[in-house]
């Protein structure tokens, strides 16, 4: 059984979905939220997103099992970092953290993807 959750992504027109709940797990696309012009504000917006994906598809982020983030910059690994415990206060996912440069376009200073079960 697979379940389709649009999100914003298929709503944009873009070819993927902002979730995907397969077997027990939701796995949500990687998210991003370039409005905020600082590494916390957009962390932030792209977990806002994902606790809005979880949501609906029906558990939140005390079911996260493992989240992969890619940020633009080391320097932005500690104020990441303290945003991020914000969401996952106790018992957090496991995580993979890469470091990868943004393009001379590219605004999103971080992505984030994250699977959770169902409860």
């Amino acid at each position: 059984m697979r379940t389709v959750i649009p999100g914003e992504q298929a709503r944009s027109g873009r070819a993927l979905s902002g979730a995907v709940i397969a077997n027990g797990f939701v796995f949500v696309s990687g998210q991003t939220y370039v409005q905020g012009a600082d590494i916390e504000a957009q962390t932030r917006g792209a977990l806002d997103k994902i606790v809005a994906l979880l949501t609906e598809a029906g558990t939140d982020t005390s079911h996260a099992v493992r989240c992969q983030v890619f940020i633009s910059d080391n320097k932005f690994r500690d104020a990441f970092n303290a945003v991020y415990a914000t969401y996952f206060p106790s018992d957090p996912p496991a995580r993979a953290v890469i470091v990868m440069g943004g393009g001379p376009d590219s605004k999103a200073l971080v992505e984030i993807d994250c699977t959770a079960i169902l409860p």
